[in-house]
């Protein structure tokens, strides 16, 4: 089972939902293999305390022919779990062949009970190869009405190419609506997407301070707000996977 965490907009905490995911299911006794599918920046390695070496994503796609012991070889651990990273290099991500991406995917797909991927944003090749080999999406937004309108075109892609979209999760959320507040109401955004809605993360400033950290908030304040709803939200995650 391949599960991609996805926007088109960015800065909406995709990669720390899939980070924080990744832990929380792999604690769950799901054997998951993040796969940081973000070549221009490898936020999700970063976010998970790579860094740099010699190989990671970029050094398959940039191979003439992909091998089983090559992409093993590549696989590095992150907290207990397993990641296919991306160490950030522009001559990298250049020479990176997306054709050959779904040959990395196949090669440890069988490996894992689950792949959850962290795509990158907006809807562009680099976003849309990952999206293809993808066999449930699970959609991120914070409240606001842009980021709701971007992910919305996220969800239409992931129709179009006859994915499963398991629902949003919605990120960052406020306490309370002050006057003026642009946030949406969590009803409001599903209503508007017209999903299910997975979770709701709320704004916590325990997650900024583990992002700094290089540490997942599960691992870094369990007992926090955001900490304690990202658990809920891997108990439904896992409830969807059966």
């Amino acid at each position: 089972m391949i599960l991609s965490v996805v926007s088109a907009k960015g800065g909406v905490g995709k990669t720390t939902v899939a980070a924080n995911l990744g832990v929380l299911l792999t604690k769950r006794g799901i054997k998951v293999l993040l796969v940081d599918a973000d070549l221009a920046s490898g936020d999700l390695t970063l976010q998970l305390g790579g860094k740099a070496g010699p190989r990671g994503l970029h050094t398959l796609l940039s191979s003439e022919k992909v091998s089983e012991e090559d992409v093993t070889k590549t696989v590095s651990s992150a907290f207990g779990v397993p990641l296919l990273p991306v160490i950030p290099s522009l001559r990298g991500y250049l020479k990176a062949k997306l054709d050959l991406f779904p040959t990395v995917l196949s090669t440890l797909e069988d490996q894992y009970d689950l792949v959850l991927m962290d795509t990158p944003p907006g809807i562009n090749k680099n976003s849309i190869v990952p999206l293809t080999e993808s066999d449930r999406v699970l959609l991120v937004t914070t409240p606001d009405p842009v980021a709701v309108s971007d992910v919305s075109t996220s969800r239409d892609v992931a129709v179009l190419l006859e994915k499963t979209v398991m629902g949003v999760v919605i990120n960052r959320l406020r306490k309370s609506f002050l006057f003026g507040s642009k946030q949406l109401k969590p009803r409001e955004v599903v209503n508007t997407l017209k999903l299910k809605g997975m979770g709701i993360i709320p704004e916590d400033k325990a997650v900024e301070e583990s992002i700094l950290a290089k540490k997942p908030v599960v691992l870094y304040k369990p007992r926090s707000p955001a900490s304690k709803a990202f658990t809920s939200l891997a108990r439904s995650v896992a409830e969807e996977l059966g």
